[in-house]
């Protein structure tokens, strides 16, 4: 059996508690949702403007499209209210703020790396060669997520990693989707 010589490189990978994702909140059941929906309706035009600026100034910069996500938990709780027709766009927004939850996705732990060649391997030098990690990240609750980044090793098999966004986000989710074999291939 031949011997193979492994030497322990120094790049190390921690987990970073501030990566977070925005994920939907439901209270439990439909009378805490109407409890919170019905005290944003009771503010008045002017508080409901004042609180979301807050929001967005305070958590904008943390989340790429942070209106998106608001909109979107929104439309999950709209059906629960009465005349949603009269509604100012900063007032569904601001209904979504409540039904938002932020989820620390490496706040347990960063861990179990895996390795495989980039499928993109141009624009790089000679005896270079472009890789993709993937990592399990546990979140709050112990939640485990898929976590990927990208870099490369040199010809003497240094490691450079790109810089990973700090902007985290989760996939959308299509329900019952056709895909042709031939474009995965």
């Amino acid at each position: 059996m031949q011997k193979i010589n492994v030497k322990r490189r120094e790049t190390r990978f921690s987990s970073d508690p501030s990566r977070v994702i925005n994920k939907f909140y439901y209270p439990g059941n439909k009378r805490r949702a109407r409890n919170i929906i019905n005290r944003v309706l009771n503010l008045s035009d002017e508080c409901v403007i004042n609180l979301l600026e807050q929001i967005l100034y305070n958590f904008a910069h943390r989340h790429r499209n942070l209106k998106e996500v608001l909109k979107r938990n929104y439309q999950n709780v709209e059906m629960l209210i009465p005349n949603q027709s009269h509604l100012s766009e900063a007032r569904k927004l601001l209904i979504g703020s409540y039904f938002t939850h932020e989820y620390s996705i490496e706040a347990a732990g960063f861990f179990n790396p895996s390795i495989v060649v980039h499928p993109n391997q141009r624009k790089i030098k000679q005896g270079e060669i472009r890789f993709i990690l993937s990592f399990r990240a546990t979140g709050e609750g112990h939640i485990s997520s898929i976590e990927f980044r990208s870099g490369k090793l040199d010809k003497y098999n240094h490691m450079f990693m790109e810089p990973s966004s700090h902007h985290c986000e989760t996939p959308e989710i299509i329900m019952k989707a056709n895909y042709e074999k031939t474009f995965f291939l």
